[in-house]
């Protein structure tokens, strides 16, 4: 009977060695198997059957999403390895331009609400914190900048690129998600009337950029989402508008300036382009507007009365006075009109007599920005105008774009050093010199041939 229990013992005792080991093996495989099959469905839902879904579950991998990707092509179907790879490939080794270094500082330093801060966007440094704060009254406006950058390149809420999200190995940055989390918040902010981000002195200007942005994002990408909030921002720029004038730093205040229509005009013209609502008489009142305050001989355009008055001039005493208003005047004409030739136009001899240098004292990024617009709409890609300005225009900001070497800076240009930056801060100056880089092309990028069409 000893012998018996013995041998009922051990063969207990085999047993449950056996189940220590194939019980294991058997879950380990079955974890193994799931695994698979989830890298495999990432594969197809990348390539085309659900790429939202492909795209969250890499984002919500944080720094895990670059090996998870790289798992997914090496066991994907022969059918879709080479696209999956393709996909890997592009990821690792983006094509890289200015422009994209800059989209990519927006990218990194975009808040977890989806905006961009004027002052406190170092929060999203990685290692030394970037310098130039902002005010943070103009948060709706640089989100709004930041937007029309992305959206002049090329990139929309509907947008699958993705990139390595340098200072965390391995996450990646998705380019449709950035901008649709903007507009996501855009939208928050927007009242009853369609205002949005109309808080300190400078609100009107919030509401421009960010009506233009909305505008934009519609014309571009025929959301229906977009279209109600983009149509009663719209709405709000028609109601704002002083009677038979332009536009002022509050809604129906009384005083235009040449600035707030400057700005104005060009939501309306995406609006015109995006094919939504706006009465004839906002422009003919904006067409009057620069009429009274333009010298007929010299052409100089006031910013509140006729002739360089200081206002329009304001900013930083020490800086170098530049014909913004010029600039602004002249594009403004150009989309209102929308003739090549005008007697009106001669104001852009006096931009391209103040050509852009980086000299201290006479960098001003927004002047940079409507001067290139202006001139390239006027007789670009190879008129005289844009011919003498555009080389200056490149020639001052390229070298000055910060570098690896400047770390969480790469990318983007310090603000303290433009006249205006004190006040917009890093994300306005990234943003707005983007713009000016995308000239060439962000209006053909945004509306396809409209923009062409309606030139004429």
């Amino acid at each position: 009977m000893k012998n018996v229990g013995r041998l009922v013992a051990a063969r207990v005792a085999c047993a449950a060695l056996a189940a220590m080991i194939v019980i294991p093996a058997i879950i380990g495989g079955t974890i193994w198997l799931r695994e698979r099959a989830k890298l495999r469905q990432l594969a197809e839902d990348l390539v085309g059957g659900n790429r939202e879904r492909a795209e969250t579950m890499l984002l919500e991998l944080g720094d895990r999403g670059e090996e998870t990707l790289e798992r997914a092509a090496r066991i994907s179907p022969d059918r879709i390895k080479a696209e999956c790879e393709r996909i890997l490939r592009e990821i690792r080794n983006p094509r890289r331009s200015p422009i994209i270094e800059s989209l990519l500082w927006l990218a990194r330093h975009q808040e977890p609400d989806g905006s961009w801060s004027a002052r406190s966007f170092a929060g999203n440094c990685v290692g030394a914190p970037c310098t130039g704060p902002g005010d943070e009254d103009l948060s709706a406006g640089v989100t709004g900048l930041a937007l029309l950058a992305f959206l002049g390149a090329g990139y929309s809420q509907l947008s699958h690129d993705m990139f390595l999200w340098e200072g965390h190995p391995g996450r990646l940055l998705h380019f449709g998600r950035v901008v649709k989390k903007a507009f996501d918040w855009l939208q928050d902010q927007q009242g009853p009337d369609g205002a949005i981000g109309l808080r300190g002195s400078k609100g009107m200007y919030n509401h421009m950029v960010a009506a233009q942005a909305l505008s934009e994002g519609y014309g571009m990408t025929a959301s229906r989402p977009l279209r109600a909030p983009a149509q009663r921002a719209m709405d709000f720029i028609v109601a704002a508008q002083n009677p038979g004038k332009g536009w002022g730093t509050s809604p129906r205040g009384g005083q235009s300036n040449s600035s707030v229509t400057g700005w104005a005009v060009m939501a309306l013209k995406s609006a015109e382009l995006s094919e939504l609502l706006f009465p004839r008489s906002s422009y003919d009142s904006a067409l009057s507007w620069y009429e009274d305050v333009t010298d007929p001989v010299s052409q100089e355009v006031g910013h509140t009365k006729k002739g360089p008055d200081g206002i329009c001039r304001e900013g930083e005493a020490s800086f170098d006075r530049h014909p913004t208003m010029e600039a602004l005047g002249t594009m403004g004409l150009i989309f209102m009109l929308k003739r090549k030739t005008d007697a009106r136009y001669g104001a852009l001899k006096l931009v391209v007599g103040d050509l852009p240098e980086w000299k201290a004292k006479k960098i001003d990024f927004t002047y940079w920005h409507f001067g290139s617009v202006a001139t390239f709409q006027l007789d670009g890609p190879d008129g005289p105008l844009w011919t003498r300005w555009k080389d200056p225009v490149r020639d001052a900001l390229l070298p000055h774009q910060r570098t690896a070497a400047d770390g969480c800076a790469k990318g983007s240009w310090d603000p303290e050093e433009d006249r205006w930056g004190s006040v917009g801060g890093r994300v306005y100056a990234v943003a707005m010199n983007a713009m000016t880089l995308e000239v060439y092309y962000r209006y053909a990028n945004v509306f396809k041939g409209a923009a062409s069409a309606n030139q004429k």
